[in-house]
């Protein structure tokens, strides 16, 4: 188990990760949403790969202006400390709840350059993304 998940969520994040696996289109709402204590840095992860240890996969901003969706790799994550303290440097979001699924926040990442929880900026995404999936030439 990673120190970043609870059981509920890393079972959750496996369970995404079959789907995926079995060639299933999903799009769920990201399940963790980690963080960088001095930098910009967001990772917003919807499944863990059943086959590869420690990948996880999910929106990841590395906070300079191109959001990207991709892989991860948690073990490395959870080594990253302060190089003065040697704190972790790595944080989970407690509060984080999604209110969208992760081609919400990819498409609302894309518009503002970065990962974004303003409702106004998700709701016009999800909004423009209901546009693109009846007429897909927009």
């Amino acid at each position: 188990m990673y120190r970043f998940f609870t059981p509920e969520e890393e079972a959750e994040l496996r369970a995404n990760g079959m789907q995926t696996d079995q060639g299933n289109e999903i799009d769920p709402k990201p399940v963790v949403k980690l963080f960088t204590l001095n930098g910009r840095a967001i990772w917003l992860l919807t499944e863990l790969s059943p086959f590869y240890e420690g990948i996880a996969f999910g929106l990841c901003d590395m906070g300079f202006g191109e959001p990207e969706l991709g892989n991860v790799y948690i073990p490395e994550l959870e080594l990253v400390k302060d190089a003065t303290t040697g704190l972790p440097l790595v944080e989970k979001d407690e509060s984080f709840n999604a209110t969208h699924t992760i081609s919400v926040y990819t498409e609302a990442a894309r518009m503002c350059r970065e990962i974004t929880e303003d409702y106004k900026e998700l709701d016009f995404a999800n909004n423009r993304l209901k546009r693109k999936r009846e007429n897909p030439y927009l």
